[in-house]
């Protein structure tokens, strides 16, 4: 956990990671009894039962948990933060980087990374040149832990950038210390 090779630029900009560990799916192999398979997150799993093919990916297994994941995030965050507003139809702000909630200062943007999915806090440009630097430099903290909290209510934890190369680990316990 907390890998991650995604980073952000603005200086009221932010981020945190849902490692892979918390999303991808695998199912029992070889179980065709007609009934429900049997699914673990890979954080459940350990190398040896990943490796001797007893457990095998759930591709859509994973599609659903990561829904399901992201659903509940922009649910509560929704409730925290009435200026904010689902992104309908699909909006990508770079290659990589595909919007899921915007308010007039702020996008809330998924970017995957390879170890985990980035939700990332960034800045928006005004239009005419005008500048929106001092009410993002006066919500932007609020919003970061807001973030924090949503995910860490569907999650036990999720990755923190602290700088170049360099992240750590939030788990759920330690926010409410």
């Amino acid at each position: 956990m907390g890998r991650g090779n995604c980073c952000v630029f603005g200086k009221y900009e932010g981020l945190y990671f849902i490692d892979n560990d918390d999303i991808h799916v695998y199912c029992r192999a070889g179980r065709d009894t007609g009934e429900p398979p049997e699914l673990r997150l890979l954080r459940d799993l350990d190398f040896s039962s990943l490796t001797d093919g007893t457990w095998i990916y759930h591709e859509m297994a994973t599609c659903a948990e990561k829904e399901d994941i992201l659903s509940c995030f922009m649910e509560d965050f929704l409730q925290m933060f009435l200026s904010f507003r689902r992104v309908e139809p699909e909006q990508w702000i770079s290659r990589s980087q595909r919007v899921i909630l915007e308010n007039t200062l702020f996008y809330i943007c998924l970017e995957d990374n390879q170890w985990s999915l980035a939700v990332e806090l960034i800045q928006k440009d005004p239009p005419w040149g005008r500048s929106y630097e001092a009410l993002q430099a006066r919500h932007y903290r609020q919003y970061l832990l807001g973030m924090q909290t949503c995910l860490l209510n569907r999650l036990p934890s999720i990755g923190i950038y602290t700088g170049p190369w360099i992240s750590g680990v939030l788990r759920k316990e330690e926010q409410s210390a």
